[in-house]
């Protein structure tokens, strides 16, 4: 009798772990950028067939690269968004990224932010561009410790202070790793807003065309099961997430080392 109470109390603790750890999936879609590949640009984007789901897109940037993804509303759409940079030694550490929404019913950007673009804009469409601020005050990193970046059990997300101390003249950066991996805390967020139904992109870039690995969160609604049947290798992507593995570099280095 005991011992089948035992089987039996072992079961529902399996049960339950199962139970806490889809939950965690639950919460977000994770899309890493092939290691041995790109997301492509205007003329060959990244397709994504879930955008309206809570999910991390985890890419990186080659000298002068160009990252954008391709998805389509049929409503419009209030997408909050934030860029994170990761800190990996100092090789990114002169890295700021930049993002544009871009498709129809947007304003045509004026002169001189179009001479700035990396990429022509598609006939027909208009962009919001932001631009990096390089010095702005420094965000708190909570929100990677929760929705969306909601790890499975496995992960390590650790909550960060109200104020995180940064080595003077440096860019200042996540006291714990976050994700597998630490940030910088000059995170570029925002609300960026689809006018109407239609085909949109989301391009990423280095402004000065420098070398960047970078996190960009899109938080608009939990995404369904259906979704998940939509996302190839998820739990490979969190694999790599969790590891580090999705920069493509060694980052066992000091965060700041000597220049």
């Amino acid at each position: 009798m005991l011992t089948r109470r035992r089987l039996i109390l072992a079961g529902l603790v399996m049960v339950a772990l199962l139970a806490v750890t889809t939950a965690a999936y639950a919460k977000m879609l994770v899309f890493v950028e092939p290691l041995d590949g790109d997301w492509g640009d205007l003329d060959d984007p990244f397709e994504v067939t879930t955008w309206l789901a809570y999910a991390g897109y985890f890419g990186r940037l080659d000298a002068g690269d160009v990252d954008v993804l391709a998805f389509s509303v049929d409503r419009p759409v209030r997408m909050p968004v934030a860029l994170y940079t990761a800190a990996c030694g100092d090789l990114f550490e002169a890295a700021y990224p930049a993002l544009a929404l871009i498709g129809p019913g947007l304003n045509e950007p004026d002169a001189e932010t179009r001479a700035a673009l990396p990429f022509e804009l598609p006939k027909g469409t208009g962009a919001i561009v932001v631009w990096p601020e390089p010095g702005r005050v420094p965000v708190n990193l909570d929100a990677l410790a929760g929705l969306p970046f909601a790890l499975p059990e496995s992960t390590s997300a650790a909550p960060q202070p109200d104020a995180i101390e940064a080595e003077p003249d440096r860019r200042p950066v996540s006291s714990e790793a976050l994700l597998g991996q630490p940030y910088y805390t000059d995170a570029l967020d925002t609300t960026l807003n689809t006018p109407g139904a239609g085909d949109y992109w989301l391009a990423v870039w280095e402004p000065e065309g420098a070398e960047a690995a970078y996190t960009l969160s899109v938080t608009i609604e939990h995404p369904s099961p259906e979704m998940f049947g939509m996302v190839d290798d998820l739990e490979e992507a969190f694999r790599l997430v969790d590891s580090g593995e999705w920069i493509g570099r060694n980052c066992s280095g000091p965060a700041h080392s000597a220049k």
